[in-house]
């Protein structure tokens, strides 16, 4: 009976030395687990917080964003509307530029027809050309709008050619005075003079040659010296007769035929009448 009671003492003494060693082992692992819990339930809080504040970096990150998407969308706009405002100048400035040059070329033609050349090469601007253009035109237009006289030549009705004073007048009319002859100058073609059949126009030439300014003038005015003007003749009754070839000698013919009969017929009517006043 001592044994058993022996026994169960000594198994009651593991046991209570097991049991006190498990419940120290809990302890320590409730005590580790309840601080994983606390470390576990810290870094959440600042995880959370973390993401939060992230969150909100990255939305005020996107209003940002946002904001300068829109500003940038504004300037791409106004940017396009200035580009379109250039390139509307910059066809205005081409256009202009075409514009100028047909200009400028249609000015040197015609200076070049009065002998005034210009340089058309490209080491002046198209403004620096229409500049001297206009100069040299003005100095064209003060020339050919004045009574001036120079050396040249006109022909005769005969058709001879005569050295002579030629006085122009502007740029429609010249006189010429020579030793032969004188008076108002017309085109001959190729830019030549002829001396046109107003006789009258001889004082007149030699008053102009001599600085005088006549009230009246026998002058022809005509618009360029490229075609010539023929002398104006009077049709006489030869002519018109001959301009009618064929017919027109048959039509005279006939109506001198008519008159004949007519003048038959007067006098058979007069000689009757004669005859029945006898009876």
């Amino acid at each position: 009976m001592k044994k058993i009671i022996l026994i169960m003492m000594t198994l009651w003494s593991v046991t209570a030395l097991h049991a006190s060693e498990l419940s120290e082992a809990y302890k320590k692992e409730y005590t580790f687990l309840q601080a994983q819990k606390s470390e576990l339930q810290s870094r959440f809080i600042k995880e959370e917080t973390q993401q939060k504040q992230d969150i909100g970096v990255a939305g005020e990150k996107l209003e940002a964003l946002q904001a300068k998407l829109i500003e940038v969308s504004d300037e791409l706009k106004v940017a396009q509307e200035n580009l379109e405002t250039v390139s509307k100048k910059a066809a205005e400035v081409s256009e202009n530029s075409d514009t100028t040059s047909v200009v400028t070329m249609q000015a040197m033609a015609a200076l070049k027809e009065y002998g005034l050349e210009m340089d058309e090469s490209n080491k002046t601007t198209n403004l620096d050309k229409l500049t001297t253009a206009f100069a040299k035109s003005k100095a064209l237009y003060e020339k050919l709008s004045s009574v001036r006289s120079e050396k040249g030549k006109f022909y005769l009705p005969s058709g001879k050619p005569v050295t002579a004073e030629i006085v122009k007048v502007g740029n429609v009319a010249a006189f010429g005075v020579s030793a032969e002859a004188s008076g108002a100058l017309a085109p001959a073609g190729e830019g030549q003079y002829k001396l046109w059949n107003a006789k009258e126009a001889a004082d007149d030439a030699k008053a102009l040659l001599s600085g005088e300014h006549p009230e009246d003038l026998n002058i022809f005015v005509y618009e360029n010296l490229d075609k010539e003007v023929e002398f104006v003749k009077e049709k006489t009754f030869g002519d018109t007769l001959d301009a009618g070839g064929t017919i027109g000698y048959i039509i005279l013919a006939l109506g001198l035929l008519g008159l004949a009969l007519i003048v038959i017929r007067a006098m058979l009517l007069s000689q009757n009448s004669s005859n029945v006043e006898d009876l």
